[in-house]
C-alpha cells in the first residue's frame, strides 16, 4: 500500500519505535525473572545477541554488494558511493 512519504516515515518510525520498546520491555521482563540470575545463563543471552549482531553485519553487507553488482558501482575506502567511470 502507497502512502504519502511523510505519512510512510512517520509509521515507519513508529514502526521503529514500537520494536524497540517491545525489546527493551522483554528485556527487562528476563531480567526480573529470578531464574535468570546465573552467571551461565547471562553468557548463553549475551551470546545469543552477539550472533544476532553478526547475522545483521554480514546480512547487511551482503546485500551492500548485491546493490553494488547490480547499480555497477563500487565502494570507496571512506565508506561512500563511486559510479564506476
Amino acid at each position: 500500500m502507497e502512502f504519502a512519504p511523510e505519512l510512510q516515515t512517520l509509521l515507519t518510525q513508529m514502526e521503529t519505535d514500537s520494536d524497540e520498546t517491545i525489546n527493551k520491555i522483554r528485556d527487562t521482563v528476563w531480567a526480573v525473572n529470578s531464574e535468570n540470575d546465573s552467571l551461565d545463563i547471562l553468557i548463553v543471552k549475551m551470546h545469543f545477541f552477539h550472533v544476532i549482531y553478526l547475522i545483521i553485519r554480514y546480512l547487511t553487507f551482503f546485500l551492500r554488494i548485491i546493490l553494488l553488482r547490480i547499480n555497477k558501482q563500487s565502494w570507496t575506502l571512506n565508506g561512500y558511493w563511486k559510479m564506476k567511470q
